[in-house]
């Protein structure tokens, strides 16, 4: 069953523009990527068995390739990488953020 929220209602009555997030193909990964997506599952999974959460809770794999591919090294990096907002980048970000600067 669907249901229209009161924001939908809003919208419906006095219609505005939408803003719709458009996901980009990324490049295809390569050896060097793979290595880090490793890593990254690693974080991951510490970061699940501490908070005692599955570890797609933490960043599915989608965002752990897109990490991978990107490398982020800023919060605006982070937060513009898919499946990565303001709450996940404060309670978990540093741990990502850290592997890529130790990489340098």
């Amino acid at each position: 069953v669907l249901r229209i929220t009161p924001k939908g209602s809003r919208f419906f009555a006095h219609p505005s523009s939408l803003t719709m997030r458009q996901y980009k193909k990324g490049k295809e990964p390569d050896a060097q990527d793979d290595e880090v997506f490793e890593q990254l599952r690693a974080v991951r999974l510490r970061l699940s068995r501490k908070y005692r959460v599955p570890p797609y809770a933490i960043f599915t794999d989608r965002t752990l390739h897109e990490m991978a591919q990107q490398r982020p090294h800023t919060k605006g990096e982070m937060l513009a990488i898919s499946g990565v907002g303001e709450v996940k980048y404060r309670k978990f970000g540093r741990y990502f953020t850290a592997l890529f600067k130790d990489g340098e």
